[in-house]
């Protein structure tokens, strides 16, 4: 007989984390019974899926004993963070497992953490991390910060993607399309995704995908000649559209100040094309660990690197494509399965 699973999240969303999660339902339901548990539910469950809608507590009194006797009904846990869902598996008495997407640091100069957010960083989550029975990082980076917590033991298993098919894409260099994809905000920098576009070639333009602020920037944008007819704000867009995106774009373009992993980056791997983003995190580890790619320290430097980019397109874009082969989603899950059977053997 199958186990049971609990994949628990807080918010199952598009983008990010939901993006992981929604992948691991997928790739897992065959082998466990897999069920969803979240605050809430903003994306299309996979099929076969049991989910449960566990609404976010008024305030922060021990975790409700219907969640924790709910909990006690699976074999195993996998939080996904998750301040709430991480206590009440701490408190279930089953072998439970967390991956730390990781938290913008509380005192970074774009960080939009809240002051209970940095407090739950730098004094509860490390409390909660040391509960589980095993802690996963989604890169090198994650892991280098769990250990600043003084977990020792952090395992890594990297996020994966899916690709098509194992030929690359057979185009050439398109136009100076920039694509970036991901929350619309200043804590990603895009501030600094419109200064770069005010001083690269009016040949550039800019694709921006993703909810947030949006309208703030699309206002910015309409009353800057230097912008205007160059940077677009689509908002969010429907699978198939974000895939086209992808496909006409000539490089993925990220100015985050801080990121885990970079999802997006991954992505456009598998559709043939390199990414240009900012030397930080685990931005600068796809890079470094595909040579898919580039990556600025400064401002200044991103009209050079665009010519690099341009000039070595066909090179990177190998690259790029063959880390994408390398690393599916379904090697991710073997990885987490290894994880789950071991502890549920013990």
């Amino acid at each position: 007989m199958k186990r049971r699973l609990a994949i628990c999240i807080g918010a199952f969303e598009y983008g990010g984390q939901g993006q992981v999660v929604s992948e691991e339902l997928t790739h897992l339901q065959d082998r466990y019974r897999t069920s969803l548990i979240a605050h809430r539910i903003n994306r299309e469950v996979p099929p076969g899926i049991e989910a449960t809608v566990i609404p976010y507590p008024q305030a922060m009194p021990r975790p409700s004993a219907s969640l924790v006797a709910l909990l006690r009904t699976f074999d195993l846990i996998h939080c996904h963070d998750s301040f709430q869902l991480m206590r009440a598996a701490s408190r279930s008495g089953r072998p439970w497992v967390v991956t730390a997407h990781g938290i913008c640091p509380p005192r970074h100069r774009n960080s939009t953490v809240s002051a209970f957010s940095a407090a739950a960083t730098t004094w509860l989550y490390p409390r909660l991390y040391a509960r589980a029975n095993q802690v996963v990082a989604i890169s090198d980076y994650v892991c280098a910060w769990l250990r600043t917590l003084r977990l020792m033991n952090p395992l890594v298993i990297r996020n994966g993607v899916n690709v098509a098919s194992q030929e690359r894409p057979a185009h050439g260099p398109q136009p100076l399309n920039l694509l970036y994809v991901g929350e619309i905000s200043r804590r990603k920098g895009i501030d600094v995704l419109l200064d770069a576009m005010r001083i690269c070639p009016i040949t550039v333009s800019l694709v921006a995908v993703g909810r947030g602020e949006v309208e703030r920037y699309r206002a910015i944008v309409n009353k800057d000649p230097l912008l205007l007819g160059r940077v677009i704000f689509t908002g969010e867009l429907s699978s198939g559209e974000l895939q086209l995106a992808y496909e006409r774009a000539f490089a993925v373009f990220s100015a985050s100040y801080w990121e885990g992993f970079g999802l997006p980056i991954i992505e456009g791997f598998a559709h043939g094309i390199p990414a240009l983003v900012r030397c930080q995190g685990g931005l600068e580890e796809l890079i470094r660990l595909s040579g898919g790619g580039l990556c600025f320290e400064t401002l200044e430097s991103i009209p050079r690197l665009l010519d690099i980019l341009q000039h070595d397109w066909d090179k990177l874009c190998v690259a790029a494509f063959n880390y994408a082969i390398a690393n599916p989603w379904s090697n991710t899950f073997d990885q987490y399965d290894a994880l789950f059977q071991n502890l549920l053997s013990q």
